[in-house]
């Protein structure tokens, strides 16, 4: 299998998930946001804060391949093609700096994790990259306290 075809199929993949799981979450304050952010190694970086279900966590081509030229929404440039597959990591914090309650879900390309519903910051982390583009889809199934990074209010 050539490795467009690979890239493809984890996108249909990650896109079965979010429907599957869309599908069984309740419909009351339910959102997505698409956010990316410059990662350095040694140093996450937090993307949104509100009750997330679950993280998709992806470089630059599986955003792109999942998302198209969208621009993500926390104004973040739009995913591009690069060619360079990596080991990325992506996890929920309750607070910012502290791996708690859950440690980081990594993945070659792109990495899929549910939640049962934490309120917490979403985070990006990886191997020892410096200055490369991440991106992440977050699924909300409850809002965050209203005035705070990630609100839906």
């Amino acid at each position: 299998m050539s490795r467009r075809s690979t890239i493809k199929r984890r996108a249909l993949l990650a896109i079965a998930a979010i429907a599957v799981t869309a599908a069984f979450a309740p419909a009351a304050a339910h959102a997505e946001y698409y956010g990316g952010c410059t990662y350095s190694w040694g140093a996450p970086c937090y993307i949104v804060y509100g009750g997330i279900n679950y993280l998709i966590t992806q470089d630059p081509d599986h955003a792109l391949i999942a998302w198209g030229n969208t621009r993500p929404f926390n104004g973040y440039k739009a995913a591009f093609h690069d060619g360079v597959e990596r080991d990325i990591c992506g996890t929920i914090m309750e607070h910012e700096g502290r791996l708690y309650p859950y440690g980081w879900t990594c993945g070659w390309g792109q990495v899929v994790q549910t939640y049962p519903g934490i309120v917490g910051y979403s985070a990006i982390g990886g191997g020892q990259y410096y200055n490369i583009a991440l991106y992440q889809m977050i699924d909300w199934g409850e809002a965050g306290p209203c005035g705070q990074q990630g609100s839906l209010c």
